[in-house]
């Protein structure tokens, strides 16, 4: 099934995710039994080197050899994360890109429906100017250029003590936390104008070399 078509039958799309996903799933490696492994390994050279004994080439070997198939259960791990944040910037589009229908096509004279006050909607929110400070903060202590989710973990650690109570609400969706939604605008707003490239791996954000 070629591009076009999946555009035109976005079941089939949605089909084609969910299996890649599952096969990926399937594939993920049990690293249980090398986890215990390198516990007992890592003891028993502690235990030599606190004794002052020499430790045997092979038993370093072994333990390097058992680090390296944990590891690659962790960068599995890693691309199933990049592949969460994927689906969920595309999730982000659709709604952003459906919301903007909705709104477009509603009469003038339509009442929206009304929605549940929160008791801290009357609450300031973190303004958008402070929340690109910290965006590009971020990114220069991840290196310039990170995953999205480890952008909003730096950013969440550095905003602990000054996010509103209504910043760590959530939209009238019930799906995305208010605070971070926000940055998700602002980043728009920060490629428009070049401070952070617009063509960087999906999932990615990085600042501009300006």
């Amino acid at each position: 099934m070629d591009e076009q078509e999946l555009i035109e039958n976005p079941e089939a799309l949605l089909t084609l995710v969910q299996q890649a996903v599952q096969q990926l799933i399937a594939q993920r490696p049990d690293t249980t039994e090398q986890e215990a492994q390198l516990r007992a390994v890592a003891k028993a050279i502690d235990q030599l080197e606190k004794q002052r004994v020499p430790v045997p080439d092979s038993l370093r070997q072994t333990k390097m050899t058992l680090v390296d198939q944990i590891d690659q259960y962790a960068q599995f791990n890693r691309r199933l994360r990049e592949l969460g944040d994927g689906l969920t910037e595309v999730l982000d589009m659709i709604e952003e890109a459906t919301g903007k229908l909705s709104s477009e096509g509603k009469s003038q004279n339509e009442t929206p429906p009304r929605q549940r006050r929160s008791k801290n909607s009357n609450q300031p929110v973190t303004s958008q100017s402070v929340l690109r400070v910290y965006i590009i903060q971020a990114l220069k202590e991840l290196g310039g250029h990170a995953r999205r989710s480890d952008i909003l973990e730096q950013m969440r650690e550095m905003l602990k003590d000054r996010l509103t109570p209504r910043d760590i609400e959530t939209r009238s969706s019930g799906r995305e936390i208010i605070w971070e939604n926000n940055v998700a605008w602002e980043r728009n707003a920060m490629v428009e104008e070049g401070i952070l490239r617009g063509d960087s791996k999906f999932g990615y954000w990085e600042l501009a070399e300006k």
